[in-house]
């Protein structure tokens, strides 16, 4: 059927009859409709009303009755009760009684309607009002007063009686011995229990148990420190000092109402200000929500005997034990502020324990936020999956109850809560509205609400998939037992403002106005049934806000105004932080996190992580870590903006939304160089983390921003840091973040939407046999075992080689450089070298000098060398030509110092592209290479890292290379910063082998974390030259001191002459002249299979030269 232009035409037909004095309700319109069908529509017809026809016409011959082919099916029983009802009643938030001017928009806009109040019936808060009045009795205690005097008439007259003196004889007044100050926290998720303080409020006044009773907003909604105002719920009435409750005389009884989802029982600040409450004056907190609840919320709470020595007395004096626990294993340390609940049984301990000295109950007692509980979830808490995983079945059931009427009000839930076919209780509801489903909603009036008919609604994804999971017959009938009930109560209340559409009733509805909640308008849209507004009046558009387009909007009240050094200008709210953007006096732009101050204390970790993470990237592939406060309240780390200084607005797309563009027209979201190059500095971030050792818990498209020349890491907050993951679940691997690699590749090399039948994986860019190997890669990263993924960075150096071949086709840029990590040295270490003996010569299998004195000189060196070190010492060898002996020097150099000392020693490749080290390694050396080591985890064991490593004969270790050249690895600063990190605590010395010839910004990274620089070259005039050039080009690089300390070895390799160095080598070097160490000629050096005890006594003699200078004092 057609209900837009039937329900035009209805409405118009019931107008006409309402001006002729017909006023038809939905039952009598049904009727009618219903007689039409059925009543015979001839001349003989019953209760046939036509005028007789004017003169000179006669009357229509009557219509044939219908055969039975022209027979119609049988209409619907207008009694049944799952059919929905012609007009739904509907909900309004006010009307208006004064007459206002009328704008007609179009000639069919509707009129102004008619309509009653109702009062929306709620179940009573407070279950057994006569017993929790009965729990509360022992509160209803009375003393003398301190001011206050009396006539006492019996001793009066007594003693007129005896003395005959017409004297008064006074007395204290009894007065009730405590004051009460009843808090009521008004936040928005309090609205449900706005009901239960009125009722408590009630209760407490009928009480007679205080003598003064003031009843107070508490605003929890700042993290700092919370707020008082005159009236809960009236946000415009006046503030109020937190001193206001404060009594010196402690006979004021401070009681919070509260669900304890304020940010200021997240942060702790509200606990630290009860602490002080209960230090003046009994104190106590009534949690709403159900005890099943409370570890959600920030008002947890653990059981304690709590026994007092004095009436009333401040809850700082009462003695607090465990109930199972000696007191020397288990001790309550702070102030005990009881937690308690709207129920007799709860009152009554607390009460008895309040007015009777010396007893001894066990009550729930306030516990503090536990900054190191677990944090957050990272997914949408807002979504009905997320919902449906953490609520039980009666909630998520009476999710989708509600979502049927929405929007709706607090007092709305209440009435479908009562009016499900199961008993839904409170703590269902509870679950409901504070679980992330519903938010605030427009109203659909003008004019501010009162605070308990705010309108709340469910998104528009959540709503459908709540309404899909039971079964519509259930939604309508409950429906319309609601539309039954409002339908009874019509008139019964003139002061609520709810209003019901009724033709009885006697205030006016303005016809633009929409309904505040229609019963049955939600299910019969589902049911194909329109309800478009009528023509010509224009749809009410959505609750404009002054949030950006952009995601941020204007600082609130409860927001920071500055955080450190920085003063903030907007937000942005996350799902569990908030971002602010800000300056520092300079007027340089940053940008601020913070933890969200309405979730757990325990996401503050999250800022730590965010920072930390930051510390080890450096600046790559992430924003630079610029400041933080973890220790301030809240805890901030400030980070330098992601985008393009290009870029007006410095906003940076997500990889999730280039992809959504590409889908919307059916395209690649890159062309072929630009998507080997995302997928590059993808892979390159991805090994640049792991070898940081950090993993990302979910690596996807919405992980990734993407800017004109490289991309940038989002969420760091939510990785794996060293295997410490604050998140739900197992934490993150490596093995995991290489698979969603994969993916991600995938989706980048393909084009969306597009299935070709020889491609089933995609990858539709990296299609024929030059890229079959590429393919393969990416498919081994999606491998169900994770043993057979390959490693980031091998991705990455596969990727390098597709972008070399691509540019040969194409002529495109090729990768931007990167600017190595380089930061200040890490702190040192101090040594523990392993207990376990050392396998290796001992010094005196050294080849010595035939002489005695020399021999002796040679016997004051070794114990020189011996000399125990603090701390472990970089030593970088550098060449200033090529075939200068440097890899010779280093084995050398090392296998002497590991002979002579006993300790560990290692020697390893410093570059990324080339190693020169492998060639002193025999056949069956361990295959690993620095990479390898550098992957282990944190703080690994001397043992670990043996496995990695190939000693030679003298005791010094050696990791390599492989033999050959490497294309550039992106991660290679950070992974030979860990592989410093690992082996500084177990090797007296590290030397650092650096292969190539050139220096280049790698280099300099090197040189940041060296003790001592060793330039190696010949003894040729040309070789000198060289060494000179070599230390000018590091002097001209800023780095003076590791120039002038640096020490040189001139190695002859080859034995034609005998001609030795010149007097003033030293002065050209700019070094002192013992800096300088002259290696003779050795046949021994000519081959890579050498051992000590082959060596010259002269060669060994120059060694041990340049072993004392490692070993001596550092500049």
């Amino acid at each position: 059927m057609t209900v837009a232009g039937g329900g035009g035409r209805m409405a118009e037909a019931l107008r006409v009859l309402a001006a002729c004095g017909h006023d038809l309700d939905a039952d009598q319109v049904l009727d009618v409709l219903w007689l039409a069908r059925r009543l015979p529509a001839g001349a003989d017809a019953p209760l046939l009303r036509e005028p007789e026809p004017p003169p000179g016409r006669t009357a229509p011959d009557p219509a044939p009755e219908p055969g039975p082919a022209a027979r119609q099916p049988q209409p619907p029983d207008p009694a049944d009760p799952d059919l929905p009802d012609l007009t739904a009643p509907a909900l309004y938030a006010a009307a208006r009684r004064d007459p206002v001017p009328e704008v007609r928009l179009a000639p069919s806009a509707p009129e102004s309607r008619r309509a009653m109040p109702v009062r929306v019936p709620e179940d009573k808060a407070l279950g057994d009002e006569l017993q929790l009045g009965r729990a509360l009795r022992p509160l209803r205690r009375r003393l003398d007063s301190r001011h206050r005097m009396e006539i006492d008439e019996e001793r009066t007259a007594a003693q007129l009686a005896e003395t005959g003196l017409p004297d008064v004889v006074e007395r204290p007044v009894r007065e009730r011995w405590l004051n009460l100050a009843l808090l009521v926290d008004d936040g928005l998720s309090m609205l449900l229990w706005h009901r239960l303080g009125a009722e408590l409020r009630t209760l407490l006044e009928r009480l007679g148990a205080f003598a003064t009773t003031r009843v107070l907003g508490l605003d929890t909604r700042a993290a700092r420190e919370p707020r008082l105002h005159a009236r809960p719920f009236r946000p415009e009435s006046g503030a109020l000092p937190l001193s206001t409750v404060n009594d010196p005389s402690g006979r004021t009884l401070v009681l919070v109402v509260s669900d304890g989802m304020g940010a200021a029982w997240r942060s702790g600040a509200l606990h630290r200000l009860l602490a002080r409450w209960a230090t003046r004056g009994p104190t106590a907190v009534l949690q709403t929500l159900p005890p099943d609840m409370w570890e959600a919320s920030g008002i947890a709470a653990e059981r304690w005997q709590a026994t007092t020595r004095r009436i009333g007395g401040a809850n700082a004096a009462w003695e607090v034990s465990d109930p199972v626990l000696p007191p020397e294993l288990s001790s309550f340390d702070t102030v005990p502020v009881p937690v308690l609940e709207p129920t007799a049984e709860s009152l009554r301990d607390w009460a008895r324990l309040l007015a009777s000295p010396g007893t001894t109950v066990e009550l729930p007692l306030l516990a503090h936020p536990d900054p190191y509980g677990s944090v957050s979830d990272a997914r949408d808490l807002t979504g009905a999956q997320h919902f449906r995983d953490a609520a039980t079945p009666e909630a998520y059931r009476l999710a989708a109850h509600l979502a049927a009427v929405s929007p709706l009000s607090v007092p709305v839930m209440r009435l479908v809560q009562s009016a499900v076919p199961w008993p839904a209780t409170t703590s269902h509801l509870a679950e409901v509205f504070l679980g992330g489903l519903v938010r605030p909603h427009p109203a659909p009036v003008p004019g501010p609400l009162p605070a308990k008919h705010r309108v709340f609604d469910f998104a528009e994804e959540s709503k459908s998939v709540l309404l899909d999971s039971v079964p519509q017959a259930e939604l309508l009938r409950t429906s319309r037992r609601i539309g039954r009930h409002l339908e009874e109560l019509a008139g019964n209340s003139p002061d609520f403002p709810a209003w019901l559409a009724h033709p009885d009733g006697s205030a006016q509805l303005p016809g633009t106005h929409q309904p505040f909640t229609s019963v049955e308008r939600r299910l019969l849209a589902r049911f194909g049934v329109s309800f478009d507004r009528f023509p010509g009046v224009p749809a009410r558009g959505p609750e404009r806000t002054a949030e950006a387009a952009d995601g941020w909007a204007p600082l609130t009240g409860a927001d920071p105004v500055r955080l450190g050094p920085y003063t903030l200008r907007d937000r942005r709210q996350g799902r569990r932080t908030v971002l602010y953007r800000g300056s520092d006096a300079q007027g340089t732009e940053v940008v601020l996190r913070t933890p969200r101050p309405d979730l757990p204390a325990a996401n503050a970790q999250l800022i730590a992580t965010e920072a930390e993470a930051m510390s080890r990237l450096q600046g790559q592939y992430a924003p630079a870590l610029l400041a933080s406060g973890l220790a301030d309240s809240p805890p901030w780390v400030a980070m330098a903006p992601i985008g393009d200084r290009e870029s007006r607005d410095g906003g940076a797309p997500r990889l999730s939304e280039v992809f959504a563009r590409s889908l919307q027209h059916g395209t690649a979201p890159f062309d072929l160089v630009r998507g080997l190059l995302v997928s590059w500095h993808v892979a390159n971030a991805l090994a640049l983390c792991h070898a940081a050792g950090l993993v990302p818990a979910d690596f996807t498209m919405d992980s990734v921003y993407v800017l004109r020349r490289t991309v940038a890491l989002a969420d760091l907050s939510d990785y794996a840091v060293d295997g410490r993951y604050l998140g739900s679940g197992p934490a993150p691997t490596a093995a995991d973040s290489i698979r969603a690699l994969g993916a991600l590749l995938q989706l980048i090399s393909s084009k969306a939407g597009v299935e070709v039948p020889s491609l089933p994986e995609g990858m539709h860019l990296w299609q024929g046999d030059g890229w079959e190997q590429l393919r393969r890669l990416v498919l081994r990263c999606l491998d169900d075992a994770p043993a057979r993924r390959p490693t980031a960075s091998e991705v990455a150096d596969a990727l390098a080689k597709y972008i070399a071949l691509a540019r040969l086709r194409g002529g495109d840029d090729g990768p931007a450089p990167l600017t190595p990590a380089v930061g200040r040295p890490a702190a040192p270490v101090r040594l523990t070298p392993p207990a376990a003996p050392q396998e290796q010569p001992q010094a005196g299998q050294l080849p010595l000098s035939r002489f005695k004195a020399a021999r002796a000189q040679t016997k004051e060196r070794l114990a020189r060398l011996r000399e125990p070190l603090a701390f472990s010492r970089r030593l970088t060898l550098i060449s200033a030509h090529h075939y200068s002996a440097r890899a010779t020097t280093t084995v050398a150099l090392g296998s002497l110092l590991a002979a002579v000392r006993g300790e560990p020693v290692l020697a390893v490749d410093g570059a990324a592209t080339e190693g020169a080290l492998a060639a002193f390694l025999p056949q069956g050396r361990d295959r690993a290479v620095p990479r390898d080591l550098a992957a282990l985890s944190r703080g690994p064991s001397y043992d670990r890292i043996r496995a990695h490593t190939t000693r030679l004969g003298s005791g010094l270790e050696v990791i390599a290379h492989r033999a050959g050249h490497y294309g550039p690895n992106a991660a290679h600063a950070q992974e030979y910063l860990r592989v410093l990190a690992h082996t500084a605590p177990y090797y007296s010395f590290v030397l650092t082998d650096w292969a190539p010839v050139r220096t280049d910004p790698a280099l300099e990274m090197v040189l940041d974390h060296t003790d001592r620089l060793i330039v190696c070259c010949g003894t040729a005039d040309s070789f000198r030259d060289d060494a000179v050039r070599t230390l000018d080009r590091i002097r001209e690089a800023g780095r003076h001191e590791a120039a002038e300390h640096a020490v040189v070895v001139a190695t002859r390799t080859d034995g034609s002459h005998r001609r030795g160095l010149p007097p003033d080598f030293h002065r050209r070097l700019g070094i002192p002249p013992d800096h300088v160490v002259h290696v003779p000629f050795d046949t021994a050096l000519q081959s890579p299979r050498w051992e000590l005890k082959d060596l010259r006594a002269a060669s060994v003699e120059a060694y041990l030269r340049l072993a004392e200078l490692a070993v001596g004092p550092l500049p």
